[in-house]
């Protein structure tokens, strides 16, 4: 049920959940709206069940990363990797998500899955990699997390909304170049 109920997301990215209807729903995912209906109270209730399995891939695919053996910077490495990837794999449930207008009711619910998924971890890890050498002291780590992952998320948006642009697998060296050796042009 939810791979199929995952076959939904194309219709929210493109549609919006204002411009989607259970028959749609049922159209794109092959369920019978009657059975459609038996779990999900509405579509809404459907993209919030999109929404969680994605958060729950999302939180899997950065546990992962940053389980691995490694010094601070190598983990952080695999995290963007990961990042990158699962956007890439799931293209049309991370825009949905991403561009849902109707998101702020599901806000604190998003914010909380984010701080226990991304920000936190992430934080932890940028505080490791000052320890360990392999990443600058930060005065606020969890501030630098979110910049992280903001960083990311937008330059996903960016390659999957533009055609002919480079693919979301191509960002991987570009981002982590710019995270690990940032702007500065002195050496």
């Amino acid at each position: 049920m939810a791979a199929k109920v995952m076959a939904a997301a194309r219709l929210f990215a493109e549609r919006g959940i204002e411009g989607t209807t259970m028959s749609d729903i049922a159209g794109a995912t092959g369920i019978p709206r009657a059975t459609l209906y038996y779990y999900f109270e509405g579509k809404e209730a459907v993209f919030a069940g999109i929404c969680g399995l994605v958060l729950d891939g999302f939180e899997a695919a950065i546990a992962a990363a940053l389980a691995g053996p490694g010094p601070a910077a190598e983990r952080l490495g695999r995290v963007i990797r990961a990042q990158l990837d699962y956007c890439a794999a799931n293209p049309a449930a991370f825009l949905a998500i991403d561009l849902d207008p109707g998101r702020s009711a599901r806000r604190a619910e998003l914010s909380e899955r984010t701080v226990r998924a991304y920000l936190r971890p992430v934080a932890r890890l940028l505080e490791e990699g000052a320890a360990d050498g392999t990443i600058r002291p930060l005065g606020d780590p969890r501030a630098i997390a979110a910049a992280l992952l903001g960083a990311v998320v937008t330059a996903v948006e960016h390659a999957l909304l533009s055609t002919g642009e480079r693919s979301v697998q191509g960002l991987h060296e570009p981002i982590l170049s710019l995270i690990l050796h940032g702007l500065d042009a002195r050496p």
